[in-house]
Protein backbone atom coordinates (compact mmCIF):
# COMPACT_ATOMS: atom_id res chain seq x y z
CA UNK A 1 0.00 0.00 0.00
CA UNK A 2 1.45 3.03 -1.14
CA UNK A 3 1.38 5.63 2.30
CA UNK A 4 3.73 8.65 0.56
CA UNK A 5 3.93 10.15 -2.69
CA UNK A 6 6.86 12.38 -4.45
CA UNK A 7 5.90 14.51 -7.06
CA UNK A 8 8.31 16.42 -9.65
CA UNK A 9 6.69 19.58 -10.14
CA UNK A 10 8.07 20.56 -13.84
CA UNK A 11 6.05 18.93 -16.77
CA UNK A 12 4.76 16.30 -14.45
CA UNK A 13 2.49 18.03 -11.67
CA UNK A 14 2.12 21.34 -14.07
CA UNK A 15 1.00 20.63 -17.61
CA UNK A 16 3.93 21.08 -20.10
CA UNK A 17 1.44 23.54 -22.37
CA UNK A 18 0.19 25.73 -19.78
CA UNK A 19 2.99 25.92 -17.25
CA UNK A 20 0.27 25.66 -14.18
CA UNK A 21 -1.22 22.69 -12.35
CA UNK A 22 -4.33 21.48 -13.61
CA UNK A 23 -7.33 21.08 -11.45
CA UNK A 24 -7.54 17.69 -11.55
CA UNK A 25 -3.52 17.31 -10.13
CA UNK A 26 -4.43 19.69 -7.14
CA UNK A 27 -8.01 17.92 -6.43
CA UNK A 28 -5.69 14.46 -6.87
CA UNK A 29 -3.24 16.01 -3.90
CA UNK A 30 -6.05 17.35 -2.03
CA UNK A 31 -7.90 13.59 -1.62
CA UNK A 32 -4.43 11.60 -1.44
CA UNK A 33 -4.07 14.03 1.89
CA UNK A 34 -7.43 13.53 3.27
CA UNK A 35 -6.70 9.85 3.03
CA UNK A 36 -3.66 10.31 5.23
CA UNK A 37 -1.57 9.65 1.91
CA UNK A 38 1.84 11.91 2.57
CA UNK A 39 2.60 14.21 -0.41
CA UNK A 40 5.43 15.93 -0.90
CA UNK A 41 7.21 17.88 -3.84
CA UNK A 42 10.11 16.75 -5.62
CA UNK A 43 12.01 19.66 -7.61
CA UNK A 44 15.18 20.85 -9.11
CA UNK A 45 13.60 24.32 -7.97
CA UNK A 46 14.52 26.22 -4.76
CA UNK A 47 11.42 25.55 -3.14
CA UNK A 48 12.47 28.19 -0.24
CA UNK A 49 12.36 30.70 -2.76
CA UNK A 50 9.51 32.77 -2.76
CA UNK A 51 9.85 33.22 -6.60
CA UNK A 52 10.68 29.19 -7.92
CA UNK A 53 7.81 28.11 -5.38
CA UNK A 54 4.96 30.50 -6.44
CA UNK A 55 3.69 27.76 -8.81
CA UNK A 56 3.15 25.49 -6.17
CA UNK A 57 2.35 27.92 -3.27
CA UNK A 58 -1.39 26.94 -3.17
CA UNK A 59 -1.19 23.44 -2.78
CA UNK A 60 -0.21 22.43 0.95
CA UNK A 61 2.77 19.60 0.79
CA UNK A 62 3.36 17.60 3.63
CA UNK A 63 7.22 18.54 2.87
CA UNK A 64 9.69 19.64 0.28
CA UNK A 65 12.37 18.34 -1.46
CA UNK A 66 13.97 20.99 -3.18
CA UNK A 67 17.14 21.87 -5.66
CA UNK A 68 17.30 17.93 -6.83
CA UNK A 69 17.64 16.48 -3.54
CA UNK A 70 20.00 19.50 -1.57
CA UNK A 71 17.34 20.41 0.78
CA UNK A 72 14.42 18.97 2.63
CA UNK A 73 12.28 21.32 4.79
CA UNK A 74 8.79 21.99 6.16
CA UNK A 75 6.57 24.90 4.91
CA UNK A 76 8.97 27.66 5.23
CA UNK A 77 10.70 26.14 7.86
CA UNK A 78 14.47 25.72 8.51
CA UNK A 79 15.75 22.97 6.57
CA UNK A 80 16.00 19.87 8.27
CA UNK A 81 18.32 18.33 5.82
CA UNK A 82 20.70 20.49 3.78
CA UNK A 83 23.74 19.19 0.91
CA UNK A 84 25.56 22.42 -0.40
CA UNK A 85 28.15 22.52 -3.08
CA UNK A 86 31.94 22.61 -2.32
CA UNK A 87 33.67 26.10 -2.69
CA UNK A 88 36.06 25.08 -5.01
CA UNK A 89 33.45 22.91 -7.00
CA UNK A 90 31.40 26.46 -7.44
CA UNK A 91 34.33 28.48 -8.26
CA UNK A 92 34.98 26.04 -11.11
CA UNK A 93 31.95 26.22 -12.06
CA UNK A 94 32.05 30.16 -12.36
CA UNK A 95 34.92 30.18 -14.14
CA UNK A 96 34.17 27.05 -16.67
CA UNK A 97 31.03 29.68 -17.65
CA UNK A 98 32.73 32.74 -17.56
CA UNK A 99 35.21 31.52 -19.80
CA UNK A 100 32.49 29.99 -22.15
CA UNK A 101 30.15 33.15 -22.12
CA UNK A 102 27.64 31.12 -20.43
CA UNK A 103 24.39 31.84 -18.16
CA UNK A 104 24.23 30.11 -15.11
CA UNK A 105 21.81 30.49 -12.29
CA UNK A 106 23.12 30.17 -8.74
CA UNK A 107 20.92 28.96 -5.69
CA UNK A 108 21.37 30.08 -1.98
CA UNK A 109 19.09 28.66 0.53
CA UNK A 110 16.70 30.91 -0.23
CA UNK A 111 17.57 33.35 -3.37
CA UNK A 112 18.31 32.49 -6.67
CA UNK A 113 20.42 34.81 -9.43
CA UNK A 114 21.75 34.82 -12.92
CA UNK A 115 24.82 35.36 -13.40
CA UNK A 116 24.22 36.91 -17.45
CA UNK A 117 21.21 36.71 -20.00
CA UNK A 118 20.93 34.58 -22.49
CA UNK A 119 18.91 33.15 -25.47
CA UNK A 120 19.03 30.08 -23.50
CA UNK A 121 17.78 31.72 -20.38
CA UNK A 122 15.05 32.78 -22.47
CA UNK A 123 14.01 29.47 -23.61
CA UNK A 124 13.59 28.46 -20.19
CA UNK A 125 10.98 31.39 -19.36
CA UNK A 126 8.94 30.24 -22.03
CA UNK A 127 8.65 26.74 -20.74
CA UNK A 128 7.72 27.28 -16.87
CA UNK A 129 5.82 29.18 -14.99
CA UNK A 130 8.91 31.32 -12.80
CA UNK A 131 10.61 34.92 -13.17
CA UNK A 132 13.71 35.30 -14.74
CA UNK A 133 16.00 35.61 -11.51
CA UNK A 134 17.88 38.74 -10.86
CA UNK A 135 21.50 39.42 -11.81
CA UNK A 136 23.88 38.40 -9.29
CA UNK A 137 24.79 40.79 -7.09
CA UNK A 138 28.14 42.87 -7.70
CA UNK A 139 30.23 41.70 -4.96
CA UNK A 140 28.28 38.41 -4.40
CA UNK A 141 30.80 36.22 -2.09
CA UNK A 142 29.98 32.21 -2.45
CA UNK A 143 32.09 31.96 -0.06
CA UNK A 144 30.42 33.23 2.69
CA UNK A 145 26.88 32.35 1.73
CA UNK A 146 26.51 28.62 0.58
CA UNK A 147 25.52 27.43 -2.94
CA UNK A 148 23.56 24.55 -3.11
CA UNK A 149 22.55 24.19 -6.73
CA UNK A 150 23.98 25.71 -9.80
CA UNK A 151 22.51 25.57 -13.70
CA UNK A 152 24.05 26.53 -16.96
CA UNK A 153 22.21 27.57 -19.51
CA UNK A 154 24.33 25.32 -21.76
CA UNK A 155 24.04 22.59 -24.70
CA UNK A 156 24.79 19.03 -24.09
CA UNK A 157 28.09 19.73 -25.57
CA UNK A 158 29.17 22.30 -23.69
CA UNK A 159 28.13 20.43 -20.56
CA UNK A 160 30.83 18.29 -21.64
CA UNK A 161 33.34 20.73 -21.12
CA UNK A 162 32.29 22.07 -18.19
CA UNK A 163 31.61 18.89 -15.43
CA UNK A 164 35.26 17.64 -15.98
CA UNK A 165 36.49 20.37 -14.09
CA UNK A 166 34.33 20.09 -11.20
CA UNK A 167 35.39 17.15 -8.68
CA UNK A 168 32.40 16.32 -6.44
CA UNK A 169 29.78 16.94 -8.13
CA UNK A 170 27.12 15.23 -11.14
CA UNK A 171 24.84 17.13 -13.23
CA UNK A 172 21.36 16.11 -13.92
CA UNK A 173 19.68 17.96 -17.21
CA UNK A 174 15.98 18.45 -17.07
CA UNK A 175 15.86 20.32 -20.40
CA UNK A 176 17.10 20.76 -23.69
CA UNK A 177 18.36 24.49 -22.76
CA UNK A 178 19.78 24.13 -19.14
CA UNK A 179 21.14 21.71 -16.79
CA UNK A 180 21.85 21.11 -13.20
CA UNK A 181 24.95 20.87 -10.96
CA UNK A 182 24.31 19.20 -7.69
CA UNK A 183 26.62 17.62 -5.22
CA UNK A 184 28.19 14.25 -6.14
CA UNK A 185 26.45 12.20 -2.76
CA UNK A 186 23.42 14.53 -3.88
CA UNK A 187 20.04 13.81 -6.30
CA UNK A 188 16.15 13.69 -5.48
CA UNK A 189 16.92 10.07 -4.40
CA UNK A 190 18.64 11.41 -1.15
CA UNK A 191 16.09 13.73 -0.23
CA UNK A 192 13.66 11.36 -0.64
CA UNK A 193 15.64 9.13 1.55
CA UNK A 194 16.27 11.84 4.13
CA UNK A 195 12.44 12.19 4.24
CA UNK A 196 11.37 9.19 4.22
CA UNK A 197 13.50 8.55 7.48
CA UNK A 198 11.93 11.42 9.26
CA UNK A 199 8.74 9.74 8.81
CA UNK A 200 9.78 6.15 9.54
CA UNK A 201 8.97 5.01 5.42
CA UNK A 202 10.82 2.52 3.58
CA UNK A 203 10.81 2.49 -0.54
CA UNK A 204 8.18 -0.07 -0.28
CA UNK A 205 5.95 2.38 1.02
CA UNK A 206 6.44 5.36 -1.73
CA UNK A 207 5.69 6.40 -5.42
CA UNK A 208 7.42 9.05 -7.07
CA UNK A 209 6.32 10.98 -10.37
CA UNK A 210 8.71 12.57 -12.64
CA UNK A 211 9.84 13.50 -16.42
CA UNK A 212 13.49 14.42 -16.62
CA UNK A 213 16.89 12.93 -16.37
CA UNK A 214 17.50 14.37 -13.16
CA UNK A 215 14.17 12.15 -11.89
CA UNK A 216 15.87 9.31 -12.55
CA UNK A 217 17.50 8.48 -9.56
CA UNK A 218 13.92 8.82 -7.56
CA UNK A 219 11.62 7.08 -9.98
CA UNK A 220 15.16 3.98 -9.77
CA UNK A 221 14.56 3.82 -5.86
CA UNK A 222 10.99 4.75 -5.27
CA UNK A 223 9.05 1.43 -4.70
CA UNK A 224 7.13 2.57 -7.69
CA UNK A 225 8.36 4.63 -10.01
CA UNK A 226 6.31 6.43 -12.69
CA UNK A 227 7.42 8.28 -15.87
CA UNK A 228 5.35 10.89 -17.40
CA UNK A 229 4.71 10.01 -20.94
CA UNK A 230 6.39 13.18 -22.91
CA UNK A 231 9.27 11.84 -20.86
CA UNK A 232 12.22 10.35 -23.16
CA UNK A 233 13.58 6.42 -23.54
CA UNK A 234 16.04 7.27 -20.64
CA UNK A 235 13.80 8.12 -18.47
CA UNK A 236 10.65 5.39 -19.29
CA UNK A 237 13.57 2.69 -18.96
CA UNK A 238 13.72 3.66 -15.09
CA UNK A 239 10.47 3.71 -14.23
CA UNK A 240 8.12 0.96 -13.48
CA UNK A 241 5.20 2.42 -15.27
CA UNK A 242 4.47 5.12 -17.88
CA UNK A 243 1.97 7.35 -17.18
CA UNK A 244 -1.30 8.40 -19.67
CA UNK A 245 -1.20 11.67 -21.26
CA UNK A 246 -4.50 12.89 -20.30
CA UNK A 247 -5.25 14.04 -16.23
CA UNK A 248 -1.18 12.03 -15.38
CA UNK A 249 -1.51 12.80 -11.95
CA UNK A 250 -5.28 11.63 -11.01
CA UNK A 251 -4.93 8.72 -13.07
CA UNK A 252 -2.21 7.38 -11.43
CA UNK A 253 -3.45 8.16 -7.88
CA UNK A 254 -6.74 5.97 -9.15
CA UNK A 255 -4.34 3.07 -11.01
CA UNK A 256 -2.89 2.78 -7.34
CA UNK A 257 -5.51 3.36 -4.83
CA UNK A 258 -3.71 6.58 -3.63
CA UNK A 259 -7.37 7.98 -3.91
Amino acid sequence: MIKAVFLDVDNTLTDPKTHTVPESAYQAILAARKKGILVFAATGRNTLSEAESKTIAHIEFDGYVGMNGSICHFGKEEPFFTLPLELSDVAAAFSACSEMNVAMSVSTLRNVYITAMSDNVKKIDEIVDIVTPELIPKGFDYEKEAVFSLMPYASREAQALIMPRLINTVSARWNEWAFDIIPAGGGKHVGVQKMMEHFGLVKEDILAMGDGENDITMLEYAGIGVAMNHSNESVKKSADFVAPAIEPVRSVFIKYGII
